[in-house]
């Protein structure tokens, strides 16, 4: 940050699963403060992102939810103490999330996710691509992305042009058949 601080996340064993972890440091490796993101359903959780914006820390994590399927987690905490300022969950009736990434849009005020959101009532995989107010969490929109009928779409990588507008790129591929990007 402006300060000079260090921001890390990873993934910490509390006896019986992983739970996401994030720390701040300052400049000379001195621990400041962190944070355990344990998501909805206390099972493992693994760290997708994490920005910093406007003295806000976002943090996203992918777990196994209370149901059936792996949901996202997208967290904002205070920076300076990380005392929670919102938390949301997104999850699917058909099939797991999982993030490739997330970035905090400027331009917008939003923060952006993308990823792949599993469809197996159809047996293939679609992308995803999630906007929140970085304000309150409020959900801008949620989309997915099929290339069609048995295809896997996986989102790998995302970014925002100068305009604002999210940008995904990926992989797509039917069953036995080569691998596209996207």
């Amino acid at each position: 940050d402006s300060a000079g601080n260090i921001y890390v996340s990873g993934t910490l064993y509390n006896g019986v699963n992983g739970d996401g972890y994030f720390a701040k440091y300052n400049s000379n490796g001195k621990l400041l403060n962190s944070i355990i993101v344990n998501g909805a359903g206390n099972k493992e959780d693994a760290v997708k992102g994490m920005e910093l914006m406007n003295g806000v820390l976002y943090i996203a994590t992918v777990g196994r939810g209370s149901g059936l399927y792996d949901e996202a987690t997208i967290s904002a905490y205070n920076a300076s103490d990380f005392s929670p300022v919102w938390s949301k969950n997104y999850n699917s009736v058909n099939g797991d999330i999982n993030l490739a990434g997330m970035l905090c849009d400027e331009i917008s005020a939003d923060v952006v996710l993308a990823g792949v959101q599993g469809n197996f009532t159809k047996g293939t995989s679609d992308y995803l691509a999630l906007s929140y107010k970085a304000s309150d969490g409020t959900q801008n929109w949620a989309k997915t992305i099929s290339r069609g009928g048995g295809y896997n779409n996986n989102a790998t990588a995302i970014t925002v042009d100068i305009s604002g507008n999210l940008l995904i790129t990926g992989k797509t591929d039917l069953a036995g058949a080569a691998v596209d990007m996207f």
